[in-house]
């Protein structure tokens, strides 16, 4: 992940420092007292006409402090100046001081707040994961977009989308160059197996034995990815990960903490369209995104 040399420059002006001198009234007789030492008189009260150290008081970081730098970094990284201010200023108090927590106090400059993944050139990928984003939902189902914590729709409702179908096509493209297994969620796999692409592990939801589909976490896919692997005698080497722009780093970092070596081929374009018709409204816009993402990422805590 792409670190900022000159974030230190930002940093500098993180603690605000107020500096007080004390400097001595000095009056205007001037006369000089009986040792010497030249004083001045107010009335009858001597005056010293010496000057004080100068005294240095230092006021540690707000909370709105963080926030800041946080907006800064966020702008920095995404380009979008006025989402990174409204994120910023709306995020919960928690995921603000998780996230300090996360990355040590260095928002500026951490790779847990990064959007730039580390890349690695195509010959160096030995398999391909993919992630999905988001889902369009049959309309004729009469199922409603759905939240972050509301019940998952159907899986028999739901359509891979836009981006998905992007997702798809840049792993097609890749694997017709550099032919590698590939281990991709199901809203992607549907889409490799329209374009025709053969040999995909494919990591499907999870349905109760109620009925209920239960959809996996970027950490929940790469982990049943690893043992449908394992399990088709796959080894995943160097993986590339292919999903959509703005999930790319956050799958990088799940990624290192499950022992999978991974990077974003260097060749591939990754989609950066949102749309704003999926099926799950969080990611729909920077805007809905970025607030769900850096929740996530307030966990690197831990």
């Amino acid at each position: 992940m792409r670190r900022r040399p000159h974030a230190r420059l930002i940093r500098s002006g993180a603690a605000v420092v107020a500096v007080v001198v004390a400097l001595g009234a000095c009056d205007s007789s001037g006369r000089e007292d009986d040792a010497g030492n030249g004083v001045g008189t107010r009335g009858s009260t001597p005056v010293s006409t010496a000057t004080e150290a100068p005294t240095t008081t230092i006021v540690e970081p707000t909370a709105m402090d963080a926030r800041s730098r946080l907006a800064r970094r966020l702008a920095l990284e995404t380009q979008d100046p006025d989402a990174a201010r409204t994120v910023a200023a709306e995020l919960d108090q928690g995921v603000v001081d998780r996230l300090i927590e996360a990355t040590d106090g260095d928002l500026e400059d951490s790779p847990v707040l990064g959007y730039t993944p580390d890349r690695a050139a195509d010959e160096q990928i030995d398999s391909l994961w993919l992630f999905s984003w988001g889902f369009r939902i049959d309309p004729a189902s009469g199922i409603a977009p759905v939240g972050l914590t509301d019940t998952p729709p159907p899986i028999e409702s739901l359509r891979p989308g836009p981006v998905n179908r992007a997702i798809a096509e840049a792993a097609a493209d890749f694997v017709e160059r550099h032919p590698v297994p590939i281990v991709a969620q199901w809203e992607v796999a549907r889409e490799l197996d329209r374009l025709g692409v053969p040999d995909v592990i494919s990591v499907e939801p999870i349905t109760t034995p109620e009925g209920e589909t239960v959809y996996l976490s970027t950490p929940g896919v790469i982990q049943e990815g690893q043992r449908l692997a394992a399990a088709a005698g796959v080894d995943p080497g160097r993986a590339g990960i292919i999903t959509f722009d703005r999930l790319a780093v956050g799958s990088l970092l799940v990624a290192d903490t499950l022992r999978l070596d991974a990077v974003v081929p260097e060749g591939v374009r990754l989609p950066v369209e949102y749309d704003p018709e999926s099926g799950q409204l969080w990611t729909r816009s920077l805007e809905a995104w970025l607030p769900v993402d850096l929740l996530g990422r307030s966990y690197f805590a831990e």
